[in-house]
């Protein structure tokens, strides 16, 4: 059933009429003078019948405050002033991963705050963990059926290295040719500002908002989120909802809209090969001692198989599924050719696990990606070492709990026995927490995602497989119960975590849009929806 969004109900009227006017009379509907479409007041004493219609209409307005056209209205007027101050939070370096930056990431979280609080939020706390805060505001003041919607963002961005390959500097943000250019200006600031200016407009506008909304926005997500989990165990009945949203995240172009049915799970490492205690001259010593960056170099490439793509990790796909006939399906009608997602990243070539597809593999199959590898003397000229060590990271990307569970009982990635006068050292990242996730396309969160954007693109959105990990999201599902329908309008050459990082302004106003007529979408949902499982309290991986 969905709640009236017109002219004031004739139910309503006629159980306000019954409760004050006429409550030792006959029911109102065996009245000879009872209009199904409204009762007819009668005089009675001591009752202002005036009073008591303006009393309903304003239990109409506070149950539909909301003049769509005039929120709109109020986002174009202030798209200036809403861009100033996008501005403003994109100056701060909020880099999570530099313990440096800590002091800068608190003033960003205080500023979110401070402007969340001059909205109209309410309850706006910073909630501490033994990192970064999450900051927390919400508005629970809709009509007692309404919904309550979470909505997930995080403020922390990557690091702005290589600082040379900068136009111009990454938290100095340069708006030209309708983008703005800052480091987070897609991941994840300029994305987790749209819903706020949304509801920025409600709250101006109509003094309330449609449904209930309680706001996460982490501090953290850039480094694995090591500390979110704790934060929603502790308070979970204050993060309860009927449904989540996450704006980190995207659409898979400019004109093609799109929701995610599945994310990728991810473990990380650090590997530190060692030959001795100190760097050694190579003059004196090369070619009588182990080479650690040699060393390193055999095991990274014993990871995989350079012919057919394959992971040479004993056990590695021995709890992946094969896609099924509707996850076929959904690749198949992919809008974008896999030659046009290359060249947005200046690749022109797809090379990966034999047998699969270039969708299947950067989305349902597992993989492992050196990320980082270093060692010796990397500066200008020449030093003729053989260094003491080498490192490298790499990224597991998981398709399920199973094989997550799998490499994590491993006791290692790889064989030393082959590689004599070496130490190895193989540390799990701590701050890693990201475990794979399926979400339903029927669920009635992503449909009534699927409706707004239908209706703001003309057509119908693709349902597509995301190969990254968001580690909240698999987080509010295992310790809320909730699914989380990724809501967001980044594009796939924003440069995410590269230089030159931007987003269009015309997202921004796209994204605002949606975010309005989402929550009000979701105001016509009557009741609560039950949660796809409910873990009762339990923390589980």
């Amino acid at each position: 059933m969905r709640a009236s969004s017109g002219s004031v109900p004739a139910r309503l009227l006629r159980d306000i009429w019954h409760l004050f006017v006429d409550k030792d009379g006959p029911n109102p509907s065996e009245r000879p003078d009872h209009d199904i479409n409204g009762p007819t007041l009668h005089n009675s004493p001591g009752i202002n019948a005036p009073l008591v219609i303006a009393l309903c209409l304003l239990s109409n307005v506070a149950a539909n405050p909301h003049n769509l056209t005039a929120v709109h209205q109020w986002l174009s007027t202030n798209a200036g002033t809403n861009l100033d101050q996008l501005i403003t939070f994109l100056s701060i370096p909020s880099i999570s991963a530099d313990p440096y930056r800590a002091p800068q990431v608190r003033r960003c979280a205080e500023w979110l705050a401070d402007d969340l609080t001059a909205a109209g939020m309410h309850h706006v706390d910073l909630l501490e963990t033994g990192g970064h805060p999450v900051v927390y505001a919400d508005w629970l003041h809709a009509p007692l059926d309404a919904p309550t919607v979470l909505i997930y963002g995080h403020y922390d961005v990557q690091p702005e290295d290589p600082l040379d390959l900068w136009t111009t500097p990454p938290f100095q943000p340069d708006v030209r040719d309708g983008k703005v250019y800052a480091r987070g200006a897609s991941d994840d600031k300029g994305n987790m500002y749209v819903p706020l200016m949304a509801i920025k407009a409600f709250l101006k506008v109509g003094g309330g908002l449609p449904v209930n909304v309680k706001l996460l926005l982490e501090g953290e997500e850039e480094i694995g989120s090591p500390n979110l989990r704790h934060v929603l165990v502790e308070q979970r009945e204050r993060f309860r909802a009927d449904y989540a949203y996450s704006v980190d995240g995207g659409m898979v172009s400019r004109s093609i809209p799109s929701l995610v049915l599945s994310l990728r799970g991810s473990l990380c490492y650090e590997i530190a090969v060692r030959v001795a205690d100190r760097d050694m001259h190579s003059g004196f010593l090369g070619g009588g001692v182990q080479n650690p960056i040699h060393a390193l170099s055999r095991l990274l490439s014993s990871l995989r198989d350079i012919e057919s793509g394959r992971i040479l990790v004993p056990g590695f796909y021995d709890e992946v599924d094969e896609a099924d006939v509707g996850e076929r399906k959904d690749m198949e009608a992919f809008p974008i050719s896999s030659e046009d997602m290359m060249s947005q990243n200046g690749v022109n070539i797809s090379v990966g696990e034999e047998g699969y597809t270039f969708w299947e593999r950067i989305s349902v199959r597992p993989t492992i990606e050196i990320v980082g590898m270093w060692g010796g003397y990397i500066e200008q000229g020449i030093k003729t070492i053989i260094p003491s060590q080498a490192h490298a990271k790499i990224a597991c990307r998981t398709v399920s709990l199973e094989q997550i569970l799998l490499i994590l009982q491993t006791k290692g990635l790889f064989s030393t026995a082959r590689i004599p006068g070496v130490t190895l050292e193989i540390k799990p990242e701590p701050n890693e927490d990201g475990a794979p996730v399926s979400l339903r396309k029927n669920g009635t969160g992503m449909q009534a995602a699927a409706r707004v954007l239908t209706e703001l693109y003309n057509r119908k959105p693709v349902f597509i497989r995301g190969g990254g990990t968001i580690g909240a999201v698999s987080m509010i599902h295992q310790i809320l119960g909730l699914e989380t329908t990724l809501f967001a309008f980044a594009e796939p050459d924003n440069l995410a975590h590269s230089p030159n990082e931007f987003a269009r302004l015309e997202s921004f106003r796209r994204g605002e849009r949606a975010y309005v007529q989402l929550l009000h979408e979701l105001s016509l949902l009557t009741g609560k929806i039950e949660a796809p499982e409910d873990n009762n309290g339990k923390d589980e991986l």
